[in-house]
């Protein structure tokens, strides 16, 4: 959306005050993200009341979920923009300014079937380090609990070439991570019939010149196959480091939630995982709470995640969703019982983070640089491959030699750890 502004002649104002459009990009997940989606429509519209915005325009998952009665709800926005009507975010903000016929301008596809491609690099929103590499819109799942084929529509991917052109423009931007996200990435290509389509993307980015890092984020436990692990094994701009909610670890549950194919896939992750990259990091996040959730599959949950060891992991209570089947089955544990087993499984997973926090001490590694802190010159905040951006710790970084710059790449000692972050000191290359 910045670039089709900034392509059609509009500024991106620094700050909320300075602008005349504000544009609110929405989430409609579940329960907490539309809470937060409502209250930034909210305050942009009571800003525009004080006189301080032209309009308003919401974007996104909100008023695409629910089309059919997002007017009502919110009469002074200006303009409500689909997912698959993004691109049409300039012409709809000149509309506002140049014309005083009724309001709002609704724009909202009903069913998005929609990739918008991009073969260049525009407008990226991190520290500079790293930026989000998309690779595709939409999900083919099923889940019972999961709204995301409703909102977002059918698993549609990105063009090999566009996503190459994209990643070879940003790596000689100086990006020096590509984080490869999707709602699903191991779906990548199946909607063209392709056949191990990641694996040959990865490879077509590993080929690219520079020194960079790729991740992988947001894994299907049934597309994570050995021939995928072997491939990031195999790749050196690749890093060892892997996203794969699980949800649930009981065949009971996952059957509840629509994913029972998936037990075999989820029980045995870890090992099969750790026997290609005995080094990589393993991301996670699961569920708590879902109907037929008793004592016994908690405990289940419970077990497992204390044997498999996982270096990440986030813990969600169910919220039912209208209109998914999870949201009509029966035996749903009531919301403090959730709320406990989601404590219990964060303390058992803070024991396993110390513990693989106290084994890195004394070790070496590598962290790429994103940003110096401001009252301690040569002390700068980054990530090692095995933090991804924005949902794990940092490591911090002491002794840093004054002519770094972000994005660069510098070698480690682990001297300590505070919360989920790591302390260490730069070291010498040659060391």
């Amino acid at each position: 959306m910045a670039d089709c502004l900034l392509a059609a002649g509009f500024e991106l104002a620094q700050h909320n005050e300075k602008a005349d459009i504000l544009v609110v990009n929405t989430c409609s997940f579940i329960a907490s993200a539309r809470k937060e989606s409502d209250a930034a429509i909210r305050e942009a519209c009571a800003m525009k009341k004080k006189g301080l915005y032209l309009a308003v325009i919401v974007t996104g998952c909100l008023p695409q979920r629910y089309f059919d009665r997002i007017q009502r709800q919110y009469p002074n926005v200006d303009a409500f923009l689909g997912i698959d009507a993004l691109d049409r975010v300039a012409s709809t903000a000149r509309r506002l300014i140049s014309t005083e016929k009724a309001r709002p301008l609704v724009d909202i596809p009903p069913k998005p079937d929609r990739i918008i491609e991009r073969h260049v690099a525009g407008v990226v929103f991190s520290t500079g380090a790293y930026a989000y590499l998309k690779i595709a819109d939409g999900c083919k799942r099923r889940c019972a609990f999961c709204t995301i084929p409703q909102i977002r529509g059918p698993h549609r991917s990105r063009s090999h070439s566009s996503l190459l052109s994209e990643a070879e423009e940003l790596i000689n931007r100086g990006f020096r991570e590509l984080t490869l996200v999707s709602q699903d990435v191991t779906s990548f290509g199946h909607d063209r019939g392709e056949v191990h389509a990641l694996e040959k993307l990865l490879r077509s980015l590993d080929s690219l010149d520079g020194d960079f890092w790729v991740r992988v984020m947001y894994a299907h436990p049934g597309g994570v196959t050995t021939r995928l692990l072997e491939t990031m094994a195999s790749l050196k701009h690749v890093v060892r480091y892997l996203d794969v909610p699980i949800q649930h670890a009981d065949a009971k549950v996952l059957a509840r939630m629509g994913r029972g194919n998936t037990f075999k896939d989820v029980v045995s992750l870890p090992d099969r995982a750790r026997q290609v990259m005995p080094d990589i990091v393993l991301r996670t996040t699961c569920l708590v709470g879902h109907p037929g959730e008793d004592k016994r599959a908690f405990n289940t949950l419970l077990e497992f995640v204390t044997a498999a060891r996982f270096d990440h992991l986030g813990v969600f209570v169910y919220s039912p969703e209208e209109g998914t089947l999870s949201a009509s089955q029966p035996d749903r544990p009531r919301a403090e019982i959730a709320a406990e087993r989601r404590n219990q499984l964060l303390a058992v997973q803070t024991r396993i983070m110390r513990e693989k926090q106290q084994a890195l001490l004394n070790s070496k590694g590598v962290v790429l640089l994103e940003r110096q802190e401001k009252r301690r010159r040569w002390t700068w905040m980054g990530r090692s491959y095995r933090e991804a951006p924005e949902v794990d710790g940092a490591v911090l970084v002491n002794n840093v030699d004054k002519v770094a710059h972000i994005g660069d790449f510098v070698k480690v000692r682990y001297t300590g750890f505070k919360g989920c972050d790591m302390i260490a000191q730069a070291i010498d290359k040659g060391d």
